[in-house]
């Protein structure tokens, strides 16, 4: 299976070291591994657009639901990184396209997509996103994201 071409180029990039625990008996990183190179993503993803030190409360999303699709497997050695993006965000919800890829060849490991849903950690409920944090992931991926038009249960293959 041949991974999509992407529909806006990836600005975040953050590498990612395959440790020896991240190793199957098969000799590739176990794909439970990628639920945790994609956070480390996510984490480098927010301190690109907001310009400062990762902190989860100001963020204002939480993962309401996550898909993966695997393209091939990866090995101890490879030299592999995790590219991010906002392709979409409608009034409470971000979606969230992330690839697992090699470097050395620029060949697609894996593909997450996350629905991420606006919350307010104060009151312990869903919430909107602001629109200054529209604004800050508007200005970093350089195009319009916000379509309010478009319903907030969209699936994240949206386009």
């Amino acid at each position: 299976m041949t991974a999509p071409e992407p529909l806006y180029p990836f600005k975040s990039v953050t590498p990612i070291q395959i440790r020896f625990n991240d190793i199957d008996v098969l000799g590739h990183v176990n794909n439970s591994m990628y639920v945790q190179y994609m956070d480390l993503g996510k984490v480098k993803y927010f301190e690109d657009v907001f310009g400062r030190k990762f902190n989860p409360g100001e963020v204002g999303v939480v993962i309401a639901r996550t898909e993966y699709d695997f393209y091939k497997p990866a090995f101890m050695h490879e030299q592999v990184a995790v590219l991010s993006q906002v392709q979409l965000i409608t009034e409470k919800t971000l979606i969230f396209e992330q690839r697992l890829i090699n470097t050395a060849t620029e060949e697609v490991i894996a593909i997450a997509k996350s629905v991420m849903v606006g919350y307010d950690v104060r009151t312990l409920k869903s919430a909107p996103i602001r629109p200054e944090q529209i604004k800050a992931y508007e200005e970093y991926e350089g195009r319009e994201l916000f379509h309010p038009s478009i319903p907030s249960t969209a699936p994240a293959s949206s386009k």
